[in-house]
């Protein structure tokens, strides 16, 4: 499942209000709700909740961070900012750590920097999040996959005051992670390598990459 990213409007260059939105007759299905869950917060609009989403969270095992799922699209990312601060502030209090699935907030943009080094630093705690589209895998298991025309996707650890680390694409990162990356495209053979959540697809070169849910 992918998670939507709550992104200032490209064409203005503002976040857009839910009101403007949505019309004020949808103001109660545009609300961005933060939903506890074992420990575990989800940051979600009724209109654009998807079944089956709460037990996708839960399964996740974050470790001694708290996880937070962000689900929100862009046009409700007003509603979203005071929720996030809420819950982000339990978590500082609770564990001193989150693990952040919000897609693109570990980039690094032009003006503004990555928003989970905003975090981190301003709340004084360690913030994991993903330079790229968060994907919610069954079985307990983040993936980050690139944005179109964004960096190179991974996770990355962000603590306060000091220089990010580069993690992996699974969110918590499997030991067999790292053997993967001896798999790799081949020109003489006619073949391209792509990261899936459960592992590497090995595709005839040329052939269109997969999209989120194929494999």
């Amino acid at each position: 499942m992918s998670m939507p990213s709550a992104r200032r409007s490209r064409r203005t260059g503002r976040t857009v209000s839910t009101e403007n939105a949505s019309g004020a007759a949808d103001q109660r299905a545009g609300r961005v709700e933060a939903e506890e869950l074992a420990g575990r917060f989800l940051l979600s609009a009724e209109a654009t909740r998807a079944e089956g989403q709460a037990d996708l969270v839960v399964a996740v095992e974050p470790g001694e961070a708290t996880l937070v799922v962000v689900a929100v699209p862009g046009d409700l990312a007003d509603g979203l900012w005071p929720r996030l601060a809420e819950v982000l502030t339990r978590a500082r209090e609770r564990t001193g750590q989150v693990v952040l699935a919000m897609s693109g907030a570990g980039i690094d943009r032009r003006g503004s920097g990555a928003l989970a080094r905003r975090i981190a630093d301003d709340w004084d705690m360690t913030v994991v999040a993903p330079a790229g589209d968060v994907l919610l895998v069954p079985g307990g298991a983040l993936f980050v996959r690139a944005e179109d025309d964004g960096p190179e996707p991974r996770w990355w650890r962000f603590a306060p005051k000091t220089e990010a680390q580069a993690l992996g694409l699974r969110w918590p990162r499997p030991e067999w992670e790292a053997a993967l990356a001896e798999v790799t495209a081949s020109s003489s053979t006619g073949t391209a390598v792509t990261a899936v959540p459960a592992g590497s697809l090995v595709r005839a070169a040329g052939t269109p990459e997969p999209e989120p849910g194929d494999v």
